[in-house]
């Protein structure tokens, strides 16, 4: 067997997206398909691997669209006669590599949820499920996968003693609107920390203010693709820092308990009252951490 990039507009490797097609069309409904066709896998931006036998016979093929934030895995396809030999990983792992070499560091897809064994061949290699990523909608018919390649340090967190007006568009409306308003009567001043990834595109954020000696932490976001990483934790950590240097040693916020008090406990919060409790178990609850006991580290 060999793996090479090569050209979609082939008779051979066409039969393969034809006969991808004929498998996934029927399962699901015509709005829930977002393969792309041939012109669209020869466009500049695209790798497109074909595996071939000694002899040239065209066994499965995939491909990798190449955008600014992070590349998108498509038409993966092997002939059911070749499955079960590791020609799918063979294939997912070549396109990687290739991608890798020319810069991109985050892998998404979108497949299907009757799909058992792709489903089950993207988690072994290490994508996880995530949220809806570019143009895509929530659809029920669709499952949503990741697989960051980005290390801690090509991601920074960038604090900011005012909103910038092009992240602005970040933050819940009332919470910029509050700060503005209170800031000339009660000498409250924002802070603002956001994550980017290398390309500058923003993947996180956390936003609140500050006066006197306290900070409050009014809201907390990671991309959904890219959470479990540790990004919430430097967010927080970068943010309380910015805070400190203002002379602040009480911090506290609220959120809901099905949020993310396990986060906040690991930086040292403890919950000091329950505001309200809401239908289904859903508690609104105050944490506060004393400046005296340092945050943990992640």
């Amino acid at each position: 067997m060999r793996l090479a990039l090569e050209s979609p507009d082939q008779p051979d490797v066409i039969a393969l997206i034809d006969a991808l097609d004929a498998y996934q069309k029927p399962l699901y409904p015509p709005e829930s398909h977002h393969g792309i066709d041939i012109a669209a896998l020869s466009r500049p931006g695209v790798l497109f691997a074909v595996a071939r036998s000694d002899a040239g016979q065209a066994l499965g093929c995939g491909a990798i669209v190449i955008g600014p934030d992070f590349g998108e895995i498509k038409r993966m396809f092997v002939q059911p006669a070749e499955r079960g030999q590791g020609l799918s990983k063979a294939l997912m792992s070549f396109l990687e590599v290739q991608a890798l070499e020319r810069g991109c560091r985050l892998f998404m897809l979108e497949t299907g949820p009757l799909q058992a064994e792709a489903l089950g061949l993207y988690e072994r290699m290490g994508y996880r499920r995530c949220g809806p990523f570019g143009s895509y909608g929530e659809d029920p018919h669709s499952v949503f996968m990741v697989k960051p390649v980005d290390t801690p340090s090509e991601i920074t967190c960038t604090v900011h003693d005012e909103l910038p007006p092009d992240d602005a568009r970040l933050v819940d409306d009332g919470l910029v609107e509050a700060n503005d308003r209170a800031a000339p009567l009660h000498e409250v001043r924002p802070l603002a920390c956001f994550a980017r990834l290398p390309s500058g595109q923003p993947i996180g954020g956390a936003v609140g203010r500050t006066w006197g000696r306290c900070c409050e932490l009014q809201q907390l976001w990671v991309d959904p693709a890219l959470r479990r990483q540790g990004l919430a934790t430097r967010l927080v950590q970068a943010f309380e820092a910015r805070a400190t240097e203002r002379g602040c040693h009480l911090f506290y916020l609220e959120t809901f308990n099905f949020q993310a008090p396990a986060l906040y406990r690991s930086l040292g919060y403890r919950v000091v009252h329950e505001h309200a409790v809401y239908p289904h178990g859903i508690v609104k609850v105050l944490m506060v951490r004393d400046g005296a006991a340092p945050a943990a580290t992640s």
